[in-house]
């Protein structure tokens, strides 16, 4: 790449960060530009499950570059605003505040969302995700010693969170679509032994479902339903090219201004660094 080039990176994330500092370490010394929809600068998502959400971790260890560190590597940061839209031909991303920006090279780090429950009462408050520092701040203040959490899904994320609220002195149950947790990972065996782990050490109840949809519904304490006017079955996996439990932030092919345009293949999951 010329020196006199832009490259904008569509992802404030770990993989988004660790491209940009990838380019300055290899000798590139155009314009890069970081865009991500948080507030907060690239950070690691892992311990926001663990180590975070059991106070063990201060938020600033989860970021292990300083905005000083991006400002002496001539990285530009435009966080705390979304990325809406992309035209090609014109070569510029869409920003949800009004703003357009210019590229000459684009990657698309916006890594993956957590599925949400199609389900009657899945608005409600106190029905939560978790991806970001803000949804981990938010599961937090529910984690009260004798409160009851129910986790959908048991995979890594899942129990980790699970486990996690159990030495909170909060009461779990995980509910898990699969006959035993894991099963894709670790195979039905250690799958077994997981689901036993749980069990013995720090889960209440897990219930597992042999099923691949559940009927659901979520009220809140005061026995309200949401108005939702979904059939009530909650789909775990719509086809088998997708993740359990996750979806890519956005089908940039489907954007406004890339109809009927080949846009190269890869995109990086901007929640892990390679």
């Amino acid at each position: 790449m010329a020196d006199d080039e832009r490259v904008v990176i569509v992802g404030a994330n770990m993989a988004g960060a660790s491209a940009a500092e990838t380019l300055r370490r290899e000798g590139f010394g155009g314009e890069i530009m970081l865009i991500g929809a948080e507030p907060e600068l690239p950070y690691e998502r892992p311990p926001l499950s663990k180590e975070w959400l059991q106070g063990a971790t201060p938020t600033a260890r989860l970021m292990p570059r300083s905005a000083e560190f991006f400002a002496e590597q001539r990285i530009a940061l435009r966080l705390g605003t979304r990325a809406s839209g992309l035209d090609v031909a014109h070569r510029l991303v869409r920003m949800a505040d009004g703003g357009d920006i210019t590229f000459d090279r684009l990657l698309i780090a916006t890594g993956t969302v957590p599925r949400t429950l199609a389900v009657p009462g899945a608005d409600l408050p106190g029905v939560l995700t978790l991806r970001t520092l803000a949804d981990a701040r938010q599961l937090g203040a529910h984690l009260r010693p004798g409160s009851h959490l129910v986790v959908v899904g048991a995979g890594f994320i899942g129990a980790e969170v699970a486990a996690t609220a159990r030495g909170l002195g909060v009461r779990v149950t995980m509910i898990e679509v699969l006959p035993v947790p894991l099963r894709r990972a670790l195979g039905d065996e250690m799958g077994q032994r997981y689901a036993a782990l749980h069990r013995a050490n720090w889960t209440a109840t897990v219930r597992m479902f042999s099923n691949r949809t559940v009927n659901a519904r979520c009220v809140n304490d005061e026995g309200k339903q949401s108005e939702h006017t979904a059939d009530g079955v909650l789909n775990f996996y719509r086809d088998g090219r997708e993740y359990d439990g996750i979806y890519p932030v956005w089908n940039w092919r489907q954007l406004p201004g890339t109809a009927g345009v080949q846009l190269p293949a890869p995109t990086a999951c901007g929640d892990t660094t390679f």
